[in-house]
């Protein structure tokens, strides 16, 4: 880790522009500089930067050029830290042709409109709005930043806190580190996200959009999911992503609505079990359970019954789920103690219940990377369906009741987001 500067950030989604510039006036801020900036992020043929979870990016800001090289990120206590270098360059197009005859190119562009906020005391943060094609979005940046400013940015550390913390040091100026959030009365909680798909019933619109950020009532199906996430204790995610990943990776970038975000792109796709073993090999889930939300669903339940049912002895993984209206092969079949005992549609035996649909919400040991083979593999195929031919019981099933429970929509094809529309409007959570 370099021992240059340190930066301190949060970023999170703004809904009113309106109510943020009233509280930053009363709280002392003046309007300061507006920036245009265009993003072009390099990789090469076998693009190995975003394999190995780092990035090179030339900005253009108003004429000004920035080039910038960010290092894998680590994660320690819902803190993400990465190395940062940058460096200002009098000429981008020409540093552009020599990083291009170094075998580097540019793989996605982006542009933003930056607004910088100041206050007059210098130690307390600075707070930039950005306009993005994603949304509104707002920075609290603390550290190094005003000196990187005035003088040019190189070697930088940068950690990222929750919003309460920097949020009230615009108030008061403090500096301490969080503490934990009083509203998660859950434990801390990292969550896999799988996003990898290629969203095919909804084209022409995923040729060019990740099926993730398609809007569901003006918002995108994963700021949605995050929220329900943040809501529910999650400290921090992995995202895996192949379907336009330079596009999904450079619009959420590392933290959606407030949760640090690794990624774990697929060259090839793996499949919905082979992408949890893969996040798994590359060290993003560590040595906790983790949760597996999948990242084309729209849900309010709450994940404490999963936790409940991953207590019990000799479970690898809770998996949440609905009565099934119409069972086929992936249908789930239970026995009377709610371990997974089949899959297909047929009873087993008199007695089993079922038949459930599998949510996309499970709890997760480690130790279920262990029964996910190597490659492409699916989680009912090559996982769930060689535990119930063992019958070692390795899969609670926690059954939810909607909408007693909660809301949750598969959101796989228009008319499934179209009913998810309609229920979100009329439950009043648009």
């Amino acid at each position: 880790m370099s021992d240059g500067p340190l930066e301190t950030e949060v970023k999170f989604r703004v809904e009113g522009r309106e109510l943020l510039e009233e509280r930053l006036r009363a709280l002392g801020a003046t309007h300061g500089e507006v920036e245009n900036e265009v993003n072009l992020l390099l990789d090469d043929d076998e693009t190995s930067l975003r394999l190995g979870g780092r990035a090179l990016r030339v900005r253009t800001v108003d004429g000004v050029g920035l080039l910038t090289f960010k290092g894998p990120a680590s994660f320690e206590g819902g803190v993400k830290s990465r190395l940062e270098l940058e460096s200002c360059v009098d000429d981008p197009g020409a540093v552009l042709a020599l990083l291009e005859a170094l075998g580097y190119r540019p793989r996605f562009r982006y542009e933003k409109r930056r607004t910088t906020w100041r206050f007059e005391d210098p130690s307390r943060p600075l707070v930039v709005v950005d306009e993005t094609p994603l949304g509104l979005f707002a920075e609290i940046e603390g550290g190094a930043r005003s000196h990187l400013h005035a003088g040019g940015r190189a070697g930088r550390r940068r950690e990222r806190l929750p919003p309460r913390l920097l949020l009230g040091s615009l108030a008061g100026g403090s500096r301490g580190r969080p503490g934990p959030s009083p509203r998660h009365a859950l434990p801390a909680m990292k969550a896999l996200v799988p996003a990898a798909g290629f969203g095919t019933r909804f084209r022409p619109a995923t040729l060019t959009t990740p099926k993730p950020l398609l809007p569901l009532l003006g918002v995108p199906i994963l700021v949605r999911l995050f929220r329900h996430l943040g809501s529910e204790g999650v400290t921090s995610a992995v995202v895996n992503a192949h379907h336009l990943a330079e596009a999904l990776m450079a619009a959420v970038g590392d933290s959606c609505e407030g949760i640090p975000v690794a990624w774990s792109p697929e060259e090839p796709i793996l499949g919905t079990a082979g992408a949890i073993r893969r996040a798994a090999e590359r060290g993003l889930l560590g040595d906790e359970p983790f949760l597996v939300v999948n990242g084309d669903v729209f849900t309010t339940l709450p994940f404490a019954p999963l936790r409940a049912a991953f207590a019990a002895p000799g479970v690898v993984a809770a998996l949440g789920v609905l009565p099934h209206a119409v069972p086929g092969e992936t249908a789930l079949w239970g026995d009377a103690a709610g371990r997974l005992v089949s899959l297909g549609n047929e009873r087993p035996f008199a007695g089993a219940t079922g038949p459930w649909l599998f949510t996309g919400l499970q709890l997760a040991s480690p130790a279920l990377v262990a029964r996910i083979p190597p490659g492409v593999s699916e989680l009912a195929r090559d996982v769930l369906r060689p535990s119930t031919q063992k019958r070692d019981g390795a899969f609670a099933l926690v059954p939810y009741r909607v909408p007693g429970d909660g809301l949750w929509f598969d959101l796989g094809s228009p008319a499934r987001l179209e009913a998810a529309e309609a229920a979100i409007a009329a439950s009043g959570l648009a």
